[in-house]
């Protein structure tokens, strides 16, 4: 009688997990599925660009910058600007970035964590390239992510970060 018991209270909590929405994380997460989400909730911008409207953008004697971009099929952006980012909307999206990153096929390229600021570098590799690169900064004003869609070649894109220049100082921005 007792295992008809627990077993009727098992087939319990597995149909309430599911009537309430009970639901693993999602491993097939990608971007496009945040920004879809979060692209009308106040506060928020997105923009997703393909890199052919980008390129006409960059100017002529940026080699560097158009040699990087000429594999990148797709630029997209997410924003919040909107006050502080405490608000629960901003954390359930900061929390859904964090789950896209520890679940889906993203590797830590690097995390600086300075004050209050968080600013982390993902990639999906591919050997020596990277098939997609996503930054993502969050302070308590703002929520930056900028996903880099299509085959880069690594080292480019270390020797692109080791050449851009902090504005004020003239230094560089870091050294990979």
């Amino acid at each position: 009688m007792k295992k008809r018991n627990i077993g009727s209270i098992i087939t319990l909590l597995v149909t309430a997990m599911f009537l309430t929405g009970f639901t693993a994380p999602d491993k097939q997460a990608d971007f496009r599925k945040i920004m879809k989400k979060y692209r009308r909730e106040e506060g928020f911008f997105t923009l997703s660009i393909p890199t052919s409207i980008i390129k006409i953008l960059v100017p002529k004697d940026e080699t560097e910058a158009k040699e990087l971009l000429k594999d990148i099929k797709k630029i997209r952006l997410l924003v919040y600007d909107e006050g502080t980012t405490n608000s629960p909307i901003v954390i359930s999206c900061k929390n859904d970035l964090e789950v896209l990153f520890k679940y889906g096929t993203y590797v830590d390229l690097l995390t600086i964590n300075d004050d209050s600021e968080t600013i982390k570098i993902r990639a999906i590799p591919d050997g020596d390239n990277l098939k997609e690169l996503t930054i993502f900064v969050y302070n308590e004003d703002q929520l930056v992510v900028v996903n880099f869609v299509g085959t880069t070649d690594l080292n480019k894109m270390i020797q692109l970060v080791n050449n851009t220049k902090n504005l004020k100082s003239g230094e560089p921005l870091l050294e990979l």
